[in-house]
């Protein structure tokens, strides 16, 4: 397996998902700095 599934099986769906709003959150942040 890959990915976080393959490596951390006692990762949640509600981990997984507060991680990708979270960089999100911060590649938006960066994005419009870099303007």
């Amino acid at each position: 397996m890959k990915g976080i599934s393959g490596r951390y099986s006692h990762v949640t769906e509600v981990m997984r998902t507060r991680l990708v709003k979270g960089l999100q959150r911060y590649w938006e942040r960066m994005r419009k700095a870099a303007r």
